[in-house]
C-alpha cells in the first residue's frame, strides 16, 4: 500500500488541466507531479493519498531521464512563483502536451492548436497582482501554488513590457509613500491587490483595489507617472475575488481604446480584456466565421469584439451582457443570458436567431443555458448554428454533453484550441455545433 514519505520510480504518461504530470502506478493509484513531464522517468517522494479517490500527489525528487525538449526555465522566479509551470518545456511540447490533455481528460478532439510563433513572451496585456511584503517594501506578485504566500513577481516575462515598467513604479512609490499591504490572517492593511491593463502601445489603466475606501490609495496614484489612468476599487469581503466594487477615478483616464480584430472597443478599471488579446483575436474571428443572415445573438458579449463582427455579417446583432460596465459599452441594458433566453423562450412571436455565439465565463453555460439553447433549436426551428469559447475545457465537456447527449439538440461539427498563455496547462477552446 502506497505511503506518504514513500519514495517510487514512475514514468509520467502526460499532463494534468494544472500542468502537472502524472502517472499510473500498478496499484492503480494515479500519482500527480509538479515539475515533471510526459514521458520523463523520475523519482517521486509522496506528499499526499487522497482518501477520496485513487489518487496520489508527490514531489520530485530524482529526474532519471528527462525529456528532450526540456529545457532551463529563462525566468529567474519559476519555482517560487508558479505561474508558469510549463516552462521548463520548449513550446513544441507545451503544444503537445496540451492537445493531448484535451483529449485524453475531456475527450474533445482538438484539430489544431493554434499559437504565434513569436508569442511566448511579453504576451499578457492584463495582469492582476496580489500586493505582498511589509510598509517600505511593497511587491506586487502572485499567490504560490496551494498558499497564500506572495511570490515576487519582478520583471515578469510573460506581462507586456509596459506593465512590467508600470509594476515596478507602483513598487517604489507604495515603499516611499509608506503604503501598508493588506494582510490577509489580521485583515488589516490598506493595499490589497493591482489590476493592469495596457493596449499593446505603452498605455496602461491600474486599478488599485484596496481592503477599504478610506485609503491612501489617492495619495499612490498622484505619485505615478507611468499609467495614462489609475483608478480605485474596494474589495472588504474575505475570498479571493480581486475585481471589487465602488469604482473611483483618482487620476488620468478612465479607460483604454484598443483595436482588437481591426475594431475599436474601450476597456475601463474593471472590465474584462482577454490577457493574450493577439491570440484571443485569432479565436475570435474562428468563432464568428463567415456565415451570413439575418439574426444572430452574442451572448456574454463583453466588450462587443464579436458583436461588432456580427455586425459585417448578419442584418441584425443582439447582444447579451451582465456587467454593468460592460453592456454600458454596448449600448444596451445589463442582461443575464438566461433572461434573454427565456424572453424569447416565452414569446411565441419572438425572431429566433439563425446563428448564437457563446463566450461564457469560466464556469461555462451551465445547466440551465443549455436547456435553454436546446429547447430553441428543437421546439422553435432554430438557431442552426451554434459556436462556442471556452476558457475552461472541463465545463465545455459538461456543457458539450447536455448539447449533443441524446436529449441534446445540436451535433459537434468542429473544434480548435488556441494558446492564449503560454507556461500554462490553460486554452481557449472554439466549437462549433449545428442543430441535428
Amino acid at each position: 500500500m502506497l505511503k506518504q514519505g514513500q519514495q517510487v520510480s514512475i514514468r509520467a504518461t502526460g499532463m494534468d488541466e494544472r500542468g502537472d504530470g502524472i502517472a499510473m502506478l500498478d496499484s492503480g493509484q494515479q500519482v500527480h507531479v509538479p515539475g515533471l513531464l510526459g514521458g520523463e522517468l523520475a523519482i517521486v517522494t509522496i506528499e499526499h493519498i487522497s482518501r477520496q479517490a485513487p489518487v496520489a500527489h508527490g514531489r520530485l525528487y530524482q529526474l532519471r531521464e528527462p525529456h528532450s525538449e526540456r529545457r532551463r526555465p529563462p525566468c529567474k522566479h519559476h519555482g517560487r512563483c508558479t505561474g508558469c509551470p510549463l516552462m521548463i518545456a520548449s513550446a513544441k511540447l507545451q503544444g503537445q502536451l496540451k492537445q493531448e490533455m484535451i483529449g485524453r481528460i475531456f475527450s474533445i478532439a482538438v484539430d489544431q492548436l493554434v499559437c504565434l510563433a513569436d508569442g511566448e513572451f511579453g504576451y499578457r496585456w492584463s495582469s492582476k497582482r496580489v500586493v505582498g511584503g511589509e510598509r517600505g517594501r511593497i511587491r506586487l506578485g502572485s499567490y504560490g501554488r496551494g498558499s497564500h504566500h506572495v511570490a515576487d513577481m519582478g520583471a515578469c516575462l510573460v506581462d507586456h513590457p509596459a506593465i512590467v515598467q508600470c509594476a515596478q513604479e507602483i513598487e517604489r512609490a507604495a515603499a516611499k509613500l509608506g503604503i501598508e499591504p493588506y494582510d490577509e490572517k489580521e485583515a488589516t492593511g490598506d493595499l490589497r491587490y493591482v489590476w493592469l491593463k495596457t493596449d499593446g502601445a505603452g498605455q496602461v489603466l491600474v486599478t488599485l483595489v484596496t481592503a477599504a475606501a478610506e485609503s491612501r490609495a489617492s495619495e499612490l496614484a498622484q505619485a505615478l507617472k507611468t499609467p495614462a489612468g489609475v483608478a480605485q476599487s474596494t474589495q472588504a469581503s474575505a475570498g479571493n475575488v480581486i475585481r471589487g466594487g465602488n469604482l473611483i477615478q483618482l487620476a488620468g483616464a478612465s479607460t483604454l481604446s484598443l483595436d482588437l480584430c481591426g475594431q475599436q472597443v474601450r476597456i475601463g478599471p474593471l472590465g474584462f480584456l482577454q490577457p493574450n488579446p493577439k491570440v484571443a483575436a485569432l479565436a475570435y474571428q474562428r468563432l464568428v466565421g463567415e456565415s451570413r443572415g439575418r439574426l444572430a445573438f452574442d451572448l456574454y458579449a463583453g466588450a462587443g469584439i464579436t458583436t461588432a463582427l456580427l455586425g459585417k455579417l448578419f442584418d441584425s446583432v443582439v447582444p447579451c451582457e451582465a456587467d454593468e460596465e460592460s453592456a454600458q459599452g454596448l449600448a444596451t441594458t445589463p442582461q443575464r443570458t438566461e433572461e434573454r433566453l427565456d424572453s424569447v423562450l416565452q414569446d411565441p412571436a419572438a425572431e429566433i436567431p439563425e446563428l448564437v455565439l457563446a463566450n461564457p465565463p469560466r464556469a461555462g453555460l451551465g445547466e440551465t443555458v443549455c436547456s435553454q439553447l436546446n429547447r430553441l433549436a428543437s421546439e422553435r426551428g432554430g438557431p442552426g448554428q451554434l459556436r462556442i469559447m471556452s476558457c475552461h475545457p472541463a465545463a465545455m465537456a459538461r456543457d458539450l454533453k447536455r448539447l449533443t447527449g441524446k436529449d441534446g439538440a445540436f451535433k459537434l461539427v468542429g473544434t480548435r484550441a488556441y494558446d492564449t498563455l503560454p507556461h500554462t496547462a490553460h486554452v481557449e477552446l472554439v466549437l462549433w455545433l449545428e442543430r441535428k
